[in-house]
């Protein structure tokens, strides 16, 4: 499991919903001028971002460790 890979791809997820949600929030004026909504909007955004990623994406179970291979004796 590339970890890196897979944290990096919540990140994009998460930053990208945010991004979505304050765009369309800003629009209305009513979420631009009070600023609890809009950092509840933005915090719902972000978590549904980093959920959808994770439904696409879910944590895979760790690797089982590597098991020595029984090897006979020379003969």
């Amino acid at each position: 499991m590339n970890w890196k890979l897979w944290l990096k791809g919540l990140l994009a997820a998460t930053i990208n919903s945010v991004a979505v949600t304050t765009t369309s929030a800003l629009t209305d004026p009513e979420h631009a001028m009070n600023p609890g909504k809009l950092s509840a909007t933005i915090g719902v955004g972000a978590l549904v971002g980093a959920l959808l990623y994770l439904k696409q994406s879910p944590i895979p179970p760790d690797e089982p460790a590597p098991t020595a291979e029984f090897k006979a004796p020379p003969r």
